[in-house]
């Protein structure tokens, strides 16, 4: 008996294989066989703050080609952001996160032609909220006046996060509208009816502007001190709530969302430092990844699947996650409910995997 070839012509076309019954070719980017882009080293450094992320090497830099970057809503709006001083990398002294939402980086310069090693100081502080802003404060220890230049590389590709992670395909059509005073970067691009665009404002300006790199030519006496501001304007959603605006130092807000959840959540008193330690880790993370929407006219919000690559809602994730954590309050809960019951389906699309009743994901 000869048995008859199958067909799959009948299988319904989904995100993942969008033309079924096509043979794929494996030299195709992000199949088997692709090389995929390379990490950010060990102790990489990322902030977070509802669907907003900044994922960096510890030196606070995002080399072209990995996987980091400032991503907004699955959409990286900055895939290159690199420090250097007179054509070199800073070092890193000591770097981490602060809250959740912002973070520090201590460096120092390398032993350079004229300049010895540990002569700078750098302190590089980033901050999430209604725009990714990066304050620099460079200061000289040397005691001779100090001639330097200090780059700013940077550039976007607007990949989502699942060409982030294999292969990010080429977009020629990234528009740039650099201001020649150094005060501006844009970078914009359309795809049809998806618009998207990352605009960097600089205080002071930048001397000159190479290309997508911003310059400046400093003079520092001994014991002198340069700052400089930097910041991306964010773009939120129809029910999104929008965070507040942060700049440092950093104010104890009284409507700050951690807290207000801390105030709220039960605590947990024990003789056992490991266990209240365990626990108010666990706290301050559900909040680092809660989502902050609205579902009519109420605001909610609900936890994300988590970071960086599931900073979204997850059907199945954020309903275990909800249940499991209703002891340390009941606002997760209540937000998960309410946004799975507004996005429930309620009607047949095969390419969505919808159907009625079911919920996503």
């Amino acid at each position: 008996m000869v048995e008859q070839e199958q067909t799959v012509t009948d299988r319904r076309p989904t995100p993942a294989d969008p033309l079924p019954g096509q043979p794929k070719d494996p030299s195709q980017p992000g199949r088997e066989g692709h090389d995929l882009p390379p990490e950010l080293g060990p102790n990489p450094v990322s902030v977070v703050e509802g669907r907003t992320f900044m994922f960096s090497d510890p030196v606070g830099d995002v080399p072209a080609g990995t996987i980091g970057g400032l991503v907004n809503a699955d959409t990286r709006l900055l895939s290159r952001w690199v420090l250097s001083i007179n054509g070199n990398r800073w070092l890193d002294l000591r770097s981490g996160t602060v809250t959740h939402y912002s973070a520090e980086f201590f460096l120092t310069n390398p032993e350079l032609p004229d300049l010895p090693p540990n002569t700078l100081g750098l302190r590089r502080r980033r901050v999430l909220g209604d725009s990714f802003h990066e304050h620099l404060e460079l200061r000289s220890f040397a005691v001779e006046p100090v001639h330097l230049e200090l780059r700013l590389e940077t550039g976007t590709d607007f990949a989502d996060l699942f060409e982030m992670k294999h292969f990010v395909r080429e977009r020629t059509t990234i528009a740039r509208d650099h201001a020649s005073d150094g005060s501006r970067m844009a970078y914009r691009y359309r795809n049809g009816d998806f618009q998207v665009e990352t605009v960097l404002d600089v205080r002071p300006h930048a001397d000159r502007v190479e290309g997508d790199d911003l310059i400046w030519e400093l003079d520092l006496e001994p014991d002198g001190r340069w700052e400089c501001e930097l910041d991306v304007p964010l773009s939120f959603g129809e029910q999104e709530v929008r965070p507040e605006r942060r700049r440092f130092p950093l104010p104890a807000s009284t409507n700050d969302p951690v807290n207000a959840w801390l105030s709220q959540a039960p605590s947990v008193e024990s003789d056992s430092y490991v266990l209240e330690n365990t626990i108010e880790t666990c706290r301050r993370d559900l909040i680092a990844l809660r989502i902050a929407t609205r579902a009519g006219d109420r605001e909610i919000m609900l936890p994300a699947a988590g970071l960086p690559w599931f900073l979204t809602l997850f059907g199945r994730d954020t309903l275990i996650t909800a249940y499991q954590t209703i002891a340390a309050g009941q606002a997760l809960s209540r937000g998960t409910l309410l946004a799975l019951a507004a996005y429930q389906g309620s009607t047949r699309e095969d390419f969505r995997d919808e159907e009625p009743g079911k919920i996503l994901h």
